[in-house]
């Protein structure tokens, strides 16, 4: 097939060694005014002037943010930590829509010393940032300063590549692998590689070169699941197509055990296969009870009889069941199925997570020594109570059961703030959860 013959145009694996020349760092740029940098500042003008530097470098105000630079050296600006997001002003800069300009900045920032292999909260330098965005021309600088380590691991155990690989960057993919990414590490959340992240979003070309590269495709996380069952699981025809080649299966193989196929196997169209649904002898299905001792027993037709006087529009769903039950109808009884078997994963894994006991009750007052919670956070919610709900199914849709989960992150810093442990465990544990709903597919329920 075409596309077969396009996936195999794809490998990497023979690409020489890729070398960048070693830069060695100019000298800061001399001062604009020797003595206005030699004053002494207070706390609250040293946090005002770091303030609108940021406001400059925001601006994009290349100039700008030169003369703040030269006119503040001593204060080391581009290495203070800013106290909500807990990064450096390098990951403003590498989030600018115009990769020219982030360049740019960044090689001024560079010349001041910036420290390339800061980590923020989550333990990510700004090479996370720049490979999830496929910015090639800012990895290739990074990576000329020999600052950073292509292999560093997050707190998800997951390396720059996972994050281009999921986001479907393949030049930013290419890249690493030729630097010496290592294809086969391995994440501490479900024990799984790149190649599943990648197989899950349907990232044929980028499962291609990473399995060229190295990466074992048979490798199971921690479920005993492999990234094969991920592509079959969301059918992403084009992976399959590639596992099954890889592993000697031919396309009627698949054609034949894929759900991709299943239903029309047989060539037929869909409304054919319907009609022949309906044509079925209704003698073929059988309508059970369960007694009062538990015993599964088929209705008479006397008693059948009696319902049906009883409870008429039940009794029509029952009879006329191939017309009134079509295959979107049962399509979303399977989907809401599904949904709520993935939520009640996630929550399982969140309840687990470091911190997260704190969030298992309501608040009690008199236990912490507070009497004023219930006073600022009006609608109160807690991963226990999110449980209850979920095992009522109390959930009319998946979106309900994300906002009481984002409502308990919401309510933990309106009361205690960003900055203090508990907020700062909250705003944790609503990245992890965040990660789960992306790693799990719990996100393409929420549209």
């Amino acid at each position: 097939m075409m596309m077969k013959q396009f996936m195999l145009s794809i490998m990497v694996q023979n690409i020489p060694t890729y070398r960048f020349p070693t830069q060695i760092q100019p000298p800061i740029p001399q001062q604009v005014d020797q003595n206005q940098n030699q004053q002494k500042f207070t706390q609250e003008q040293q946090q005002q002037i770091y303030e609108d530097f940021k406001t400059i470098l925001k601006g994009q105000e290349y100039d700008k943010a030169l003369n703040f630079l030269q006119q503040y050296k001593d204060m080391d600006l581009v290495n203070v930590v800013d106290q909500q997001s807990k990064q450096i002003c390098s990951y403003i800069v590498v989030q600018f829509d115009n990769e020219g300009l982030a360049l740019k900045f960044l090689s001024l920032l560079t010349d001041f010393r910036v420290n390339l292999n800061f980590k923020d909260s989550l333990k990510q330098s700004i090479l996370f940032y720049i490979c999830r965005d496929g910015k090639l021309k800012l990895l290739d600088f990074v990576l000329s300063q020999n600052a950073v380590n292509i292999n560093d691991q997050d707190q998800y155990g997951q390396t720059p590549l996972f994050y281009a690989a999921r986001d479907n960057k393949i030049d930013i993919v290419t890249r690493l692998v030729q630097v010496g990414a290592n294809v086969n590490l391995v994440d501490t959340l479900s024990n799984q590689t790149a190649l599943f992240y990648s197989a899950r979003e349907g990232n044929a070309e980028i499962c291609k070169i990473l399995i060229d590269n190295g990466c074992n495709p048979n490798h199971q996380d921690q479920h005993k699941k492999t990234a094969q069952f991920f592509a079959k699981r969301f059918q992403r025809k084009e992976v399959m197509e590639l596992f099954n080649s890889y592993f000697g299966k031919s396309k009627d193989d698949y054609k034949q055990n894929s759900n991709y196929n299943n239903e029309n196997s047989k060539g037929e169209q869909p409304k054919q296969q319907k009609k022949k649904n309906k044509d079925l002898p209704k003698q073929a299905y059988k309508l059970m009870f369960t007694d009062e001792y538990g015993n599964l027993q088929e209705v008479t037709s006397s008693e059948f009889a009696k319902f049906q006087q009883q409870y008429p529009q039940i009794a029509n769903l029952i009879i006329n069941a191939d017309e009134l039950i079509d295959e979107n109808v049962l399509n979303s009884m399977k989907d809401d199925e599904l949904w709520e078997k993935v939520a009640k994963k996630v929550l399982q894994i969140l309840w687990k997570t470091k911190g997260a006991q704190l969030f298992h009750n309501p608040v009690d007052e008199k236990k912490y020594g507070i009497n004023d919670y219930y006073d600022i956070v009006k609608k109160p919610m807690d991963f226990g109570t999110v449980k209850q709900k979920l095992n009522a199914n109390q959930y009319k849709n998946c979106k309900e059961f994300y906002n009481d989960i984002m409502l308990v992150f919401d309510n933990c810093i309106l009361y205690n703030g960003s900055e203090n442990d508990i907020g700062q465990m909250g705003i944790a544990l609503k990245q992890e959860f965040l990660n789960q709903v992306e790693q799990t597919g719990l996100k393409k329920h929420l549209s």
